[in-house]
């Protein structure tokens, strides 16, 4: 049986999930007039790019990042936690309608 956790399987993940943290946080800022806070995980090799786009973005936005480094694997497994808590808040939420 083929591993879901392969590398170009945990990069589209990670990155559809970085991309839905940005598109939520985003969202808010409109509606804040005070510093916002996002926490985002990245693998521990992207440090130095990470930490240059995250000062601008800083800067830019008026927010405040807090940025997680761990490794591949410790990064896959914290994904998969959090997308089945979303799986699970979601179907609870589609129930509910129905």
């Amino acid at each position: 049986m083929k591993s879901l956790f392969t590398r170009n399987n945990l990069l589209i993940i990670l990155s559809i999930f970085i991309i839905l943290i940005i598109i939520f946080s985003y969202s808010d800022f409109n509606r804040q007039s005070t510093a916002s806070k996002i926490v985002v995980f990245f693998a521990i090799s992207l440090q130095d790019v990470i930490e240059e786009i995250k000062n601008s973005f800083e800067l830019e936005k008026n927010v405040e990042i807090s940025v997680s480094y761990s490794g591949s694997q410790k990064l896959a497994r914290r994904l998969h936690q959090v997308l089945m808590l979303i799986y699970f808040y979601l179907l609870e939420y589609y129930l509910e309608i129905f």
